[in-house]
């Protein structure tokens, strides 16, 4: 009996990490779908909003860290999913958790975590870079074997920390999503090149892509990096 209630038990495993696995590429196809729809509204809004927040005389960025770019990157990425809200079957519930991304929605079967970010092309400009806060992940603590330099940057900074809560109400599978803007603005007028939509994997598929997956040297105690090998977690939009 005890071997037959293993095996169900592992059944059961590997049949929940493939339904979250399915799931959360699924839900990927759809944001690349939603965003490309919207990408020239997208792109000419932004240049709009660039160009007037330089008339205030403000820097773009602070301390290497996202400012007013990214926050209105969020606000029209938000806009854009809740046009299309019909896509995700949202349930308009709240979500009551500590923990949240800076866009999240409760949908019928999985909690929709999006955070946006802006990058003029530094280090973090090509496309299977990106960095993002503790707050925009669920993978727990964990420990990389792989790292993007020869350098461990566990020794620095710890174990890579994703607080976000796995699941709802021990139901819904809470799936995390960094959508990223690559702009040039050595121009007069930015030129926007590119939307970059990832797939952070959920906590119960991550062992399916950690050795496609590198972690970078933090840019704060808070904000991690990630060098994402793997192409089915990532879509690129080009403008």
């Amino acid at each position: 009996m005890e071997v037959v209630e293993a095996c169900q038990s592992i059944k059961d495993h590997v049949e929940k990490t493939h339904k979250i696995d399915t799931l959360q590429k699924g839900v990927l196809q759809k944001l690349f779908e939603v965003i490309t729809k919207d990408k020239e509204t997208l792109c000419r809004n932004f240049k709009d909003y660039f160009e007037r927040y330089k008339k205030e005389n403000a820097k773009v960025k602070k301390d290497n860290k996202g400012g007013p770019l990214d926050n209105w990157f969020e606000r029209a990425l938000h806009n854009v999913i809740k046009r299309n809200s019909s896509e995700f079957n949202y349930t308009y519930e709240d979500y009551n958790e500590f923990v949240v991304s800076d866009i999240i929605e409760v949908c019928e079967e999985f909690i929709l975590c999006l955070d946006g970010k802006t990058n003029s092309g530094d280090g973090d400009g090509k496309k299977n870079k990106i960095h993002f806060g503790v707050n925009q992940s669920n993978i727990g603590n964990y420990s990389f074997k792989n790292y993007v330099s020869n350098k461990n940057p566990e020794e620095k900074w710890g174990l890579f920390r994703g607080d976000i809560s796995p699941y709802y109400r021990n139901d819904k599978p809470t799936l995390c999503y960094i959508c990223k803007i690559i702009y040039d603005d050595k121009k007069e007028v930015p030129e926007c090149k590119s939307i970059h939509v990832y797939c952070i994997p959920h906590k119960d598929t991550f062992h399916l892509y950690k050795d496609k997956i590198k972690r970078g040297a933090n840019k704060s105690k808070d904000e991690q990096r990630l060098e994402i090998n793997d192409e089915t977690l990532v879509k690129v939009i080009y403008l």
